[in-house]
Parts: structure tokens; sequence; C-alpha cells
């Protein structure tokens, strides 16, 4: 059985989120370099002179609570590749009323719908690397 490791984020996106105001509490931390610091305990390492290293099921889930942002990562079968998709929160509640069968689950988005596609990716993290990328540098 293969080992499923955690995806953090990059240095660069760790800066950004220090900017943009994630203060959720992590286990890891950059410092002035993009080497990445494992603690023993959880802490908000953006208040100190580091960088928290949140991983990339952290983003997505602050990015929904605190700024009303979804991403939505896809799998294409016919291109074996992987997609990312954002939403605000207008376009989510648009979906969850054509398809009120959804029964509070995400429905699933047609490309028109969302504000940006991030595709042809050859894994999951990439795909969703590029679109937090998006997020963080233009809509918040």
């Amino acid at each position: 059985m293969k080992e499923i490791k955690p995806n953090y984020v990059s240095f660069s996106q760790a800066k950004l989120l220090k900017e943009k105001g994630f203060s959720e509490r992590v286990r890891n931390y950059y410092t002035s370099s993009d080497i990445l610091f494992p603690s023993m305990d959880k802490a908000d390492f953006n208040k100190c002179n580091y960088y928290s290293a949140p991983e990339q099921w952290q983003v997505i889930e602050w990015l929904r609570v605190n700024h009303k942002l979804h991403l939505l990562l896809d799998y294409s079968h016919d291109h074996n590749k992987y997609s990312c998709k954002v939403f605000d929160q207008f376009h989510a509640d648009e979906l969850r009323k054509r398809n009120p069968r959804s029964e509070g689950r995400f429905p699933y988005p047609y490309k028109s719908n969302c504000l940006r596609h991030y595709y042809n990716y050859n894994t999951p993290q990439e795909a969703t690397s590029a679109a937090i990328d998006y997020v963080l540098e233009k809509l918040i």
C-alpha cells in the first residue's frame, strides 16, 4: 500500500497566506527560506517572524469559511488529468438551486459557472496549488 503524504503549501503561498490573514494553528512553518520545519505542537507561526505552512486541505477550508470561496477538484478519465475549479458563494448557491437533490453537497459544477478553472495537471496537488495561487493573488 502506498503511503499518503501531507501536501503543504509552498513557501510563496505561505507568505501570501500570512499577508491575507491566515491565523490557524498548524504543525509546520517556514522561516525566511523555503525549508519546511516541523513542530511538536500546533501554533500560529504567522504571529512570530515565521510563516505558517498549512496543508492544502486546511487552506481550502479556510477559504470556504472565511472568504466564501470553494475549490473543487475533478479528474478527467478521458485525459487522465486533474483540474481544480474556483467558485464564490453566489455561484455555489446557484448550482445548489439548479440541483436540489444535492442535499447540501456541492453539486457537479459546469465550467461556465466557475470563476476560474485550472486543468490539465498530472496530480491533484498541482491542480489545487494552481487554484490556491490564483485565489491568493487575485481574489482576496
